[in-house]
C-alpha cells in the first residue's frame, strides 16, 4: 500500500473502496501496437500514484506471454494488431487467469467487437478517445473490481449496445 499524498484524491479513493489516503500498488501492464500510443500511457501512468507499469507489449502474443510472465493487476488492451489481436488475447489470458482484468482501450467502436471483447473476458470497454482521466478511472475501477458480472448480464448489456445502434 501507498500513502497518498494528494489530500483532494481522497473523495475519488473512498468511491474505489479504499481508505483514506492510502491507495493499492496497481500492477498495470499496457498492450498495443502503436509505439506512441504505449509511451503515451506510460507517461500518463507514471503520473498515478498508486500505479506502477510492469510492463509493455506489441501485440496479443506478446501480451499473453507477458501477463502469464509478470501477473499483472490490470490489462490495458488494443484490439486491432498484428499477430494475435486484443480480443483473442484477453480470451487466451481470461481462460489462464480467470481473475485477470482487462480494460479494452481502442479506437474502434464497432458494437459487434464491443460484444465479442466481453464475451472473451474483458471487464470493461473505451474509446482511446476517452479524457485520460476516464482512463486511469477505468484501470482503478477494474483493479478494485470484486468479480465479474456474470456472461448472461454482459451478453445482455451488449446486446442492448447493439439494439440501440441499429
Amino acid at each position: 500500500m501507498l500513502q497518498a499524498s494528494d489530500g483532494g484524491r481522497d473523495v475519488e479513493y473512498r468511491r474505489l473502496g479504499w481508505r483514506q489516503g492510502v491507495v493499492p500498488l496497481i500492477r498495470l501492464l499496457i498492450v498495443d501496437d502503436h509505439l506512441p500510443v504505449r509511451r503515451g500511457l506510460e507517461q500518463l501512468f507514471g503520473t498515478v500514484p498508486g500505479v506502477e507499469v510492469v510492463g509493455v507489449a506489441s501485440d496479443g502474443a506478446q501480451a499473453v506471454t507477458q501477463a502469464d510472465r509478470l501477473r499483472p493487476d490490470v490489462i490495458l488492451m488494443d484490439i486491432l494488431m498484428p499477430k494475435t489481436d486484443g480480443i483473442e488475447a484477453t480470451r487466451q489470458i481470461s481462460e489462464a487467469q480467470p481473475g485477470a482484468r482487462i480494460v479494452i482501450l481502442t479506437v474502434h467502436g464497432h458494437q459487434a467487437r464491443m460484444r465479442d471483447a466481453l464475451q472473451a473476458g474483458a471487464a470493461s470497454y473505451m474509446s482511446k478517445y476517452s479524457d485520460p482521466e476516464d482512463v486511469i478511472r477505468a484501470v482503478q475501477t477494474a483493479y478494485t473490481a470484486r468479480r465479474r458480472p456474470p456472461i448472461r448480464l454482459v451478453q445482455r448489456r451488449a446486446g442492448r449496445l447493439d439494439d440501440a445502434r441499429s
